[in-house]
């Protein structure tokens, strides 16, 4: 299953869920992980299903590592030869680009008239690490205009699901004592309001538009993979729901 924003609507993309693949067990059904312990069968079937959808000639994501790396992608990869990184940059035509999440926050960017792409894996680490500042830059790098950007948040933990400790505050106010605002005191911890620190970093960085899908792949276990929804059951694994974007060929 494929959700789309209206903020791109000129531009492939989508958000998936966890339905519509092959998976099963504890990875039913569309996990696209390449690097879960899913049956590698079902991992490639699964990406295959979202790539003929697409019609795409090439479907590239990443090894993600909550980090801040961007890669720029000037030829597909192969799953063998997949880089490192949390965000991918392209000028690429019909080469899907994705990222993978279960819980953090999927963020999709475009600017139509550069003909530049990106996708980005954002979670705390990832946010405090830069990978906002580090995407847009990349995307610059390749053409665009950053007050020409428009970008759309995916599905991820929403703030009352998002329970975090004290340190974590601590964290952030260190960054930014303006920071507190997207914590919440709840019964000695704090629950975090990561999808409105996002925008607020976007819209520090001047990009253009700024979507939201507002779901919360905690809560609504039947649609999405939630890792800290595994946690809190004490499973051992999870899979990942993909949040893709594509330049198609202009005909």
């Amino acid at each position: 299953m494929l959700l789309r924003h209206n903020l791109l609507k000129d531009v492939p993309h989508g958000f998936l869920t966890r339905l519509g693949g092959v998976s099963d067990g504890v990875y039913k059904s569309l996990n696209i992980d390449p690097f879960s312990q899913d049956n590698a069968r079902h991992v490639h079937q699964n990406r295959h299903i979202v790539q003929e959808a697409m019609a795409a000639e090439a479907f590239c994501t990443l090894r993600q590592r909550h980090s801040s790396s961007i890669v720029t992608l000037r030829k597909p990869w192969g799953i063998e030869s997949t880089p490192q990184g949390d965000g991918i940059v392209t000028k690429q035509k019909n080469v899907l680009i994705g990222i993978l999440t279960a819980d953090c926050v999927p963020l999709l960017l475009v600017d139509k008239k550069a003909g530049v792409i990106g996708c980005a894996h954002v979670g705390w680490r990832g946010l405090r690490a830069g990978i906002l500042e580090n995407i847009v830059k990349a995307m610059e790098n390749i053409g665009a205009e950053r007050d020409s950007v428009r970008s759309t948040l995916g599905p991820g933990i929403q703030r009352e699901n998002y329970r975090v400790k004290r340190d974590m505050y601590e964290l952030f106010c260190k960054d930014r004592l303006e920071n507190a605002a997207y914590f919440f005191p709840s019964d000695n911890e704090y629950t975090f309001d990561l999808y409105a620190c996002i925008k607020a970093a976007l819209q520090t960085l001047h990009v253009a538009r700024i979507g939201s899908m507002d779901m919360d792949t905690y809560a609504d276990e039947e649609m999405f993979y939630s890792f800290r929804r595994t946690q809190h059951r004490k499973e051992k694994y999870c899979g990942r729901q993909g949040s893709i974007i594509m330049l198609p060929h202009v005909r």
